[in-house]
């Protein structure tokens, strides 16, 4: 039992890491990320970068950039990229009123093209592209 456990936690760890606090809406932000939905809140309208805390648990990610895009009224809007600790990309999409509508772009750790396609309202619609080991194929 102990080790399914730690054989769990380490997935989760893992899986946390790459995935953005909004897509937990917001749950993870208290843990991983310094800067949680209250504080996107409380920003001044405009553009921002933000980064996560020098308290982060994993060092990798201390004080590197998280995303970074506009903020109106204390929500996300318009086009928003989230970051690898490395400094590539790892998410490119498009917000309306804090919600992900428009294309969305993933990457792999080294910038290259992982998938891309269209959400609406942060659910995925259409056709999606795919990228791994230099092919494309489609992915519902």
């Amino acid at each position: 039992m102990s080790k399914t456990r730690s054989l769990l936690a380490v997935l989760l760890l893992s899986c946390a890491s790459c995935i953005t606090p909004a897509e937990f809406g917001g749950a993870l932000s208290l843990i991983w990320n310094g800067e949680t939905e209250e504080n996107i809140r409380d920003l001044p309208d405009g553009e921002h970068t933000i980064h996560y805390s020098n308290a982060h648990p994993d060092k990798r990610w201390r004080g590197r950039k998280w995303g970074e895009g506009e903020v109106k009224k204390g929500r996300r809007e318009g086009p928003w990229v989230f970051f690898y600790p490395n400094g590539y990309p790892k998410k490119k999409t498009t917000y309306v009123d804090s919600v992900i509508n428009g294309t969305t772009s993933y990457y792999y750790n080294r910038g290259w093209l992982r998938a891309r396609g269209m959400q609406v309202r942060t659910k995925r619609v259409g056709k999606w592209e795919s990228w791994g080991w230099g092919e494309a194929s489609d992915v519902r």
